[in-house]
């Protein structure tokens, strides 16, 4: 199998609220986005990995957020951790997983987006 995109959908009741987290707080760039009836959305790209990797943001009418975003946790490979660390910290954002390094070669902290969903920023040790 050949993977030419990835792409995550986080269905929300908060779409206002989860598109701001991820084009302002994780400085992701909106690279499309749609209002139509009963439904809006947004494309954000976090770059290229494996081919194209994208984050869909989707609101419905019918309010379905489909499933609690339970035992899913979005992990983001950066440059530099600390300073994303020290950034959040400075802007008084929750970090719900103190920055430390890891067993497994990781050094990395956690927040949560306005669902609640875990989001681990971590650097190669």
């Amino acid at each position: 199998m050949q993977v030419m995109s990835l792409r995550l959908v986080r269905h929300t009741r908060q779409f206002d609220a989860v598109l701001a987290f991820y084009q302002d707080t994780l400085e992701m760039r909106c690279i499309q986005s749609w209002e139509r009836p009963g439904t809006r959305g947004a494309l954000l790209t976090v770059g290229k990995a494996m081919g194209e990797t994208t984050i869909e943001i989707l609101q419905t009418e019918d309010g379905v957020q489909k499933g609690h975003p339970v035992n899913v946790d979005l992990l983001l490979e950066v440059k530099d951790v600390d300073a994303w660390y020290d950034r959040f910290r400075r802007q008084g954002l929750r970090i719900v997983e103190a920055l430390e390094d890891k067993p497994w070669g990781h050094r990395s902290f956690g927040i949560e987006d306005p669902d609640g969903m875990r989001v681990t920023l971590y650097t190669l040790s």
